[in-house]
């Protein structure tokens, strides 16, 4: 509970100040309730006894009561809101930037759906935790206490006899509940499951239409679904005995009490007027015990709320080092250097296994390899994503473990084989948050970005030009346009490394060599790293280095790897047709 809400010291003690304040509005509205049922009582014996003026006055003085209850009474409702409101944005405040700054390799292990589950289910359950269960215990439990104390002004030994049974009760109660806890569990890991199969299916769309997985991804969610069902089944069942079982054991001392109050007015022991107050009073406080079933029941589903939230909250956020302040970049050192690099992924096997080599600032370094050597691992490491399990990575001279992760991906622009295109202007996307120093001089930057890019054209044949709107995902831009706006994004940024995963891939080969005319005329001031299948992205580059196996298999120029007759020739004597299709040789 602490971590999602008690976030820091200023959370907490708004919280703490809430709960003192509710419960000294809940006393004062409870005493003013029980006064009122109290003159209802002494009004009800004035019209036995025909005594005009009595009425009169408890009339008004009942009036007087209520009307000053009316301040309480909207105050309560007015913080409960109030509270709900800042312990919802609370929740949603700390579950976003708790997820944006988690490490990538734990981040990349979590489902969409199951974090779509926790933030559009979970989330809500715990507000009402906070904002509803406990204000609303609060304000019932306090006017249950001042019940029994008016009932114990009117008939002590009635009372004490009446309050004897509710121990009994309320551990029954809590016992009876327990089951709860591990069904509410079950539907909620049930009902993640069938959301992250919901989410498959809306981010999939295309594949599943294509390969005809409809029917696959019905029966899916049906199944995930009726296994959620099942698991709810079973919480409700315990929930409706709870309530009966509450209904019931709530009657039967509240049945004695009315029969002996009954007898006592018989017996004229206790005026009418006294009956009437006191069990309706009693009738106040009994209501306490059979709504407290489900209310416990309602809380401990909600605390499973939390704990299953909380076990990704207390997922540790990234490293950021004070004492780790990038220095300025400084061309004599290496852009990018490997030292016996050695990483594994959850199994034994290391994806990188000693990978050493160094990128000279200013220099165009192509990266190959067959599928599974390790190309987009080490790629992960340019971008300070992992840590390495032995061996170091440094950026500019800058260790990727001791320096400030977020300043060292300042250096780098960034293009992937697949570009997440933003439901924003293309502007925007090619900005991507980068600060506006001057409207002509962004300008300036955005159609030269755009130009190297190869999508100025297109975007000029726009009627609103840079200010065109693209959809989610771009999906009504074609998949080559959506890599050259990635492009652009990264002309624009102006980093002083440029790293392209794959990322002409999706470009056509006239598309593809305008880029790569661009990369090595940017080159000039700086560094390029690309990462390639097709080789012909990279026979132009300075250096070849060839990967296999997590480790370095041979370097080069193109023509010197070609000489060599090794790795690389049998990579090249692969794609030859597909080379000379393109016209690269």
């Amino acid at each position: 509970m602490k971590t999602i809400l008690l976030m820091n010291k200023k959370h907490s003690l708004h919280f703490l100040r809430f709960i003192v304040i509710f419960f000294s509005l809940s006393i004062a509205v409870s005493v003013c309730n029980v006064i009122t049922i109290r003159l209802s009582g002494d009004i009800g014996q004035a019209a036995i006894s025909s005594n005009v003026d009595d009425i009169k006055y408890y009339v008004l003085l009942m009036s007087f009561v209520m009307a000053i209850a009316l301040i309480p009474g909207a105050l309560t409702a007015y913080l409960k809101k109030r509270c709900e409101g800042k312990t919802d944005y609370i929740l949603r405040n700390n579950f976003v930037k708790h997820f944006i700054h988690l490490p990538f390799l734990i981040l990349s292990r979590k489902k969409s759906g199951e974090m779509l589950s926790l933030y559009t289910n979970e989330r809500p359950n715990i507000t009402s935790l906070f904002a509803k269960e406990l204000p609303d215990v609060i304000g019932e439990s306090t006017m249950m206490i001042i019940c029994v104390a008016f009932m114990l002004a009117i008939q002590p030994l009635y009372t004490l006899v009446f309050l004897i049974s509710y121990p009994i009760l309320f551990f029954m109660q809590v016992y009876i509940s327990k089951p709860i806890v591990k069904y509410a569990q079950a539907a909620s890991k049930k009902r993640a499951e069938y959301n992250a199969v919901t989410v498959d299916n809306l981010q999939n769309t295309t594949t599943v239409i294509s390969y005809g997985l409809e029917n696959y991804m019905e029966q899916r969610f049906s199944k995930s679904y009726n296994e959620y069902y099942a698991a709810t089944k079973k919480r409700i069942a315990v929930f409706t005995i709870l309530i009966i079982f509450g209904i019931v054991a709530t009657m039967i001392p509240l049945v004695i009490l009315f029969a002996a109050l009954a007898r006592a007015v018989i017996n004229g022991e206790l005026r009418v007027g006294a009956f009437v107050a006191y069990t309706t009073i009693a009738v106040s406080s009994n209501s306490w015990l059979s709504m407290f079933s489900q209310r416990i029941t309602q809380i401990r589903q909600e605390i499973v709320s939390i704990e299953r939230v909380n076990e990704h909250m207390t997922d540790p956020k990234e490293e950021q080092s004070d004492t780790g302040k990038i220095a300025a970049v400084n061309n004599d050192k290496p852009a990018i250097s490997f030292e016996n690099v050695v990483f594994s992924y959850v199994d034994e096997t290391n994806a990188l296994d000693g990978l050493s080599f160094s990128v000279t600032s200013g220099e165009c370094v192509g990266i190959v390899g067959a599928s599974g050597c390790g190309k987009s691992t080490a790629v992960k490491f340019m971008l300070s994503l992992y840590d390495t399990d032995s061996g170091t990575v440094k950026i500019f001279d800058n260790d990727i473990k001791t320096h400030n992760k977020p300043e060292l991906r300042r250096l780098v622009s960034y293009v992937p084989q697949d570009s997440f295109i933003f439901p924003d202007t293309i502007a925007e996307n090619i900005r991507c948050s980068d600060n506006i120093q001057s409207v002509d001089d962004d300008m300036k930057k955005l159609r030269e970005a755009a130009s190297k890019a190869g999508i100025l054209e297109f975007i000029d044949s726009q009627a609103d030009g840079f200010n065109a709107l693209l959809g989610e995902s771009g999906d009504n831009i074609s998949g080559g346009q959506r890599q050259r706006i990635a492009f652009a994004r990264a002309f624009y940024r102006d980093a002083p490394i440029m790293l392209l995963d794959e990322a002409t891939s999706a470009l056509d080969a006239f598309t593809e060599q305008v880029v790569l005319n661009s990369l090595i005329e940017n080159s000039r001031k700086t560094t390029t790293v690309i990462i390639a299948h097709r080789l012909s992205a990279v026979k132009n580059c300075d250096k070849i280095i060839v990967m296999e196996k997590g480790k370095v298999a041979e370097q080069g120029s193109f023509d010197e790897l070609i000489k060599k007759g090794g790795l690389f020739t049998s990579l090249y004597e692969a794609q030859r047709k597909e080379l000379q299709h393109e016209g690269v040789i």
